[in-house]
């Protein structure tokens, strides 16, 4: 019988093993040029674009509360960014996953968070949480401090009014 239980035990590691890996793979490495192609994948269409640490209180307020948006509202874009350390990212999955947010668009700060900061907003001084509401045409809002779910309806709505069929 112990026997029997072992090529159980090793498939259910694998899987564990395998699960584990994949989440962490879901992180894109932010770089220099990774502001102009979160631009590029999403031109045409309204998105919020977040920047968040691990070590920020309020940030895990602001993500617990788009984890609860977008399980009402998937069809709004979110792109995560987490200027934390790249070798932080087994953290930042599972805290990505414990918000259920494991199917946005995730990214992890790669390099020097000043110039990284820098090719964002140069305006920005790094305080967290950061957001950016970007509209169809591509100009953006942005907002330091935590965000509400209000604030994010009112966003999207306006924006989709704005691009919903003219009428005479």
């Amino acid at each position: 019988m112990k026997y029997f239980k072992l090529p159980y035990l090793v498939l259910i590691c694998s899987m564990i093993i395998a699960s584990s890996g994949s989440a962490a793979q879901q992180l894109q490495h932010f770089k220099l040029d990774s502001y102009q192609a979160i631009l590029q994948q999403n031109k045409q269409q309204p998105f919020l674009m977040v920047l968040w640490s691990l070590d920020c209180m309020p940030c895990m307020k602001e993500l617990k509360m788009l984890g609860e948006f977008h399980q009402k509202y998937p069809q709004y874009k979110l792109v995560l960014i987490s200027t934390d350390n790249i070798n932080q990212s087994d953290e930042i999955v599972q805290l990505i996953t414990e918000y259920g947010l494991q199917t946005v668009d995730q990214w992890v700060f790669d390099g020097s968070f000043q110039y990284l900061r820098h090719s964002i907003d140069p305006t920005w001084y790094g305080e967290l949480p950061r957001g950016y509401f970007f509209k169809q045409d591509q100009s953006r809002i942005a907002s330091s401090g935590q965000l509400h779910q209000n604030q994010l309806i009112e966003y999207f709505s306006e924006d989709i009014k704005n691009s919903g069929p003219k009428t005479l």
